[in-house]
């Protein structure tokens, strides 16, 4: 049975703080699972670019190409993988390097760890809390810098 609240049954005070903080770390890790999303794709993408061809060619639009993605996306290659592959076809940043490592690890905790508050100390991204305005802002930085990196390559 659900409960509804009455025009003057407000939540006590800390019972808001918990939901607002609870909504919070749902947005956080939304953003975190997002940018790893389509950071892993640049990546495949790449990747799938750079094994069939160097040249500037239109590569999205041959069936080779939409073959070799689909098969490199459907493959279950981990992003630290296809990485790597990729650093052999091509020089990547060490900013950019380091920031997909990073959104990794943080991917990794939030999919797999449900309580955040029993991790604190491995949600640090530049020794700034994932769960701070800081630390959601020095993310937000270098995942723009990593997508300008890709889509200008």
């Amino acid at each position: 049975m659900t409960s509804t609240l009455r025009p003057f049954d407000y939540p006590e005070a800390g019972e808001r703080t918990a939901h607002l903080q609870r909504m919070l770390h749902h947005l956080i890790r939304g953003e975190v699972i997002t940018q790893f999303a389509l950071i892993d794709d640049l990546v495949t993408h790449k990747l799938a670019r750079r094994m069939l061809s160097k040249k500037k060619l239109d590569l999205s639009r041959s069936k080779r190409f939409k073959a070799l993605k689909k098969t490199v996306a459907q493959s279950r290659l981990p992003i630290l993988r296809k990485l790597q592959l990729l650093r052999q076809f091509t020089r990547i940043p060490p900013a950019v390097n380091w920031h997909i490592r990073e959104i990794t690890r943080i991917r990794n905790i939030f999919a797999h760890d449900f309580f955040l508050d029993l991790i604190p100390a491995k949600l640090r991204y530049k020794n700034k809390s994932v769960l701070s305005a800081a630390g959601v802002e020095l993310l937000r930085v270098d995942f723009e810098r990593t997508v300008h990196f890709f889509l200008g390559w």
